[in-house]
């Protein structure tokens, strides 16, 4: 081969090679068109682009002058020999045979060996540039999409077919973490995310976007097998059967909305399948509408917080004995443009965003203004009880804050009780605990509402100290019905409650009938419309003037 075409033939390489244009199949095709306009001049006989090749099979092949120019940066222990032909699996190499019977001379040997070895460069520096673009788009321990790989598959999928949306995560998962060390919960995660890859078909896509959660995108004719499988999947591990359940919510996407839309409505309706305690739930139409609804008071309620819109009713409590005001419970409406909007409209929206700590604050700093102001009308105060969600107990510093309030409005703190619903969760009683006892400290009583609703009320009972309780609503309307089974239920309530030296309320006593049965069983506290109804703070300084009811 002459200088000049060498010249020529480095030259139009290193056009290719610098223009950096080309992607790894066309780069293939690029190698091919380049040493076949050279083919006769450099005397080659057969040129093959394959895959990883041993590096053992390389030496036997140069040693036989069958392969001559080979550049690789990696090897594979997998190939299949057939004559003259090496294949496996693998990147791309290029093999280079000389013509029959030809022997390259060793500055042909090394002129095609620079020549591949450009090209191999190039192929490494594309795969290399392939991998990280790969990973852009994968989750590092399952390798299934994240978030932007999902946005990227939906980009590509024909926007005719009908697809659904489903967000799902492993129902107490933390739970596996505790019972196996981290690299077997890892291990037991890549087994689900491998079961449920298996069930996808081609055109579908699972992706992970952290922790125990998975967002799958399906086609609606498959929707029902899937979820269905979804629900309850089995994964063997170290000889053992790991039921992992599932919580669901999905969304079809009828309107063919964005991806991140879609997903959000997913997300949404598995919070509510979560919040419902069911395993799966759909988005649609009307939980659309609720949920801008919900956002839309979230927005507002902040809104009547800092312009005191919110303003405080108290319900009396009444010692039925002497009819004579012994308390009152603080209730919040909303003066909404002076329409006066109940709580049940907006209580459970708060609970949801864990706003509801910033609403409890809000009505105990009124409750401890007004109490201030009826001192300084020349009034005796009543005790006022103030509702605390058990989000609370998540949060160390909730009676520093009370009493910071407290003393900042200078009232006397036996004047405030903190009134706490009944709790379901039984890890919550050590926290519980705590935090009454501290409040107690502090001489803040406390009470229990809704005593008799859950089914862990005598468990309650037994490990926590309350000063008050208060006897659901539902057990005092069932005094109507001259149920012989309630009337010894409640009888032995109050009865055991007396003995155990705690305080007793009944709430929503609204009848005659009712107020002489808890009379007769010895509940001398009665709350309920039978006396009063929720009370504007103008018209509670009136029952403070006169507490004695006529009854």
């Amino acid at each position: 081969m002459k200088n000049e075409e060498r010249v020529r033939c480095l030259n139009e390489l290193s056009q290719i090679i610098t223009s950096n244009q080309f992607g790894f199949d066309e780069m293939n095709k690029k190698s091919h068109e380049f040493f076949s306009k050279y083919i006769n001049i450099l005397h080659i006989g057969k040129i093959e682009i394959v895959t990883n090749i041993p590096k053992s099979i390389y030496d036997q092949q140069l040693k036989k002058n069958k392969i001559i120019a080979y550049s690789n940066n990696s090897f594979s222990d997998e190939f299949i020999e057939k004559t003259n032909v090496i294949a496996n699996k693998g990147s791309s190499n290029i093999l280079i045979y000389p013509i029959k019977e030809y022997k390259f001379k060793d500055e042909e040997i090394e002129f095609i060996f620079s020549i591949v070895s450009l090209f191999q460069l190039y192929f490494s520096k594309k795969r290399l540039e392939n991998i990280i673009e790969e990973t852009r788009y994968r989750d590092s321990l399952t390798n299934l999409l994240n978030l932007e790989g999902l946005y990227k598959f939906t980009n590509q999928i024909n926007n005719e077919d009908k697809y659904v949306y489903v967000f799902s995560n492993i129902k107490n998962f933390k739970y596996i973490n505790t019972i196996f060390d981290r690299a077997d919960a890892d291990i037991i995660l890549k087994k689900y995310s491998k079961e449920l890859t298996l069930m996808l078909d081609c055109d579908e896509a699972l992706c992970r976007p952290g922790g125990d959660n998975f967002i799958s995108l399906i086609k609606k004719n498959n929707l029902k097998k899937y979820i269905k499988k979804l629900e309850h999947i089995i994964i063997e591990f170290n000889n053992k059967e790991v039921e992992l359940y599932s919580t669901i919510g999905y969304y079809e996407n009828k309107k063919y909305l964005p991806a991140n839309i879609s997903i959000e409505f997913a997300t949404n309706a598995y919070v509510v399948a979560k919040r419902k305690n069911v395993s799966i739930f759909e988005y649609t139409d009307e939980l659309n509408k609720k949920m801008i609804r919900e956002k839309t008071i979230m927005v507002e309620i902040k809104d009547a917080m800092k312009n005191e819109e919110l303003i405080n009713y108290y319900q009396p409590k009444v010692n039925c004995n002497n009819n004579e005001l012994c308390g009152a419970e603080a209730l919040v409406r909303w003066n909404k443009k002076g329409k006066i909007v109940l709580p049940i409209e907006f209580i459970e929206i708060l609970e949801k965003e864990n706003k509801i700590i910033d609403l409890d604050y809000y009505v105990l700093i009124k409750t401890c203004k007004d109490i201030k102001k009826w001192q300084e009308l020349g009034l005796k105060p009543v005790k006022i009880s103030v509702n605390f969600s058990m989000k609370h107990l998540d949060y160390s510093d909730t009676v520093k804050k009370i009493m910071k309030i407290i003393k900042k409005i200078d009232i006397d703190p036996k004047y405030i009780e903190i009134e706490l619903t009944e709790i379901t969760n039984i890890e919550d009683i050590s926290k519980m605990e705590k935090f009454i006892k501290t409040l107690q400290e502090n001489n803040i009583s406390v009470s229990m509402d809704d005593f008799g609703s859950g089914y862990s009320s005598i468990t309650l009972l037994k490990n926590l100290n309350y000063d008050i309780v208060k006897i659901d609503k539902a057990l005092i309307d069932s005094l109507e019905k001259d149920n012989k089974k309630n009337l010894i239920i409640l009888r032995n309530i109050i009865t055991m409650l007396k003995e155990l030296e705690i305080d007793v309320i009944a709430e929503g006593v609204e009848s005659k009938k009712q107020l002489n049965i808890l009379k007769e069983y010895g509940c001398k506290k009665i709350q309920g419309y039978y006396f009063d109804k929720p009370l504007e703070e103008k018209d509670f300084v009136k029952r403070l003037e006169n507490i004695k009811y006529k009854k």
